[in-house]
């Protein structure tokens, strides 16, 4: 099972835990993990199935997402100033249904 590294580059996408890897798509398991190294005011993720993700920016929880239905576009992080920082959405329960991320940076 991958582990996320201890730190993260910029523009570097980390993946731990259990995920089934697709052409253009990532299935999570229950244990699964993502991590973006990132220097942007606005960080996206394409998600779909029916589970909820907590957020974490820079180790601080900001926000519970629940996800439900098709894939669609979530805000995952939205500042005024650009900084370096790392956001890690994961799953805050056992999805009951497979939670697809699409794996681009937008």
């Amino acid at each position: 099972m991958p582990t996320i590294p201890a730190s993260l580059p910029l523009g570097a996408l980390g993946l731990g835990g259990t995920w089934t890897d697709h052409a253009q798509e990532a299935t999570a398991g229950s244990t699964a993990e993502l991590e973006l190294g990132f220097l942007a005011q606005d960080v996206y993720l394409i998600l779909g199935g029916t589970s909820t993700l907590d957020v974490t920016v820079n180790g601080q929880h900001t926000q519970t997402i629940a996800v439900s239905g098709v894939p669609r576009l979530y805000t995952l992080y939205h500042a005024a100033p650009a900084e370096p920082s790392s956001c890690t959405p994961y799953p805050a329960s056992r999805p009951t249904t497979s939670l697809s991320a699409d794996t681009g940076l937008y």
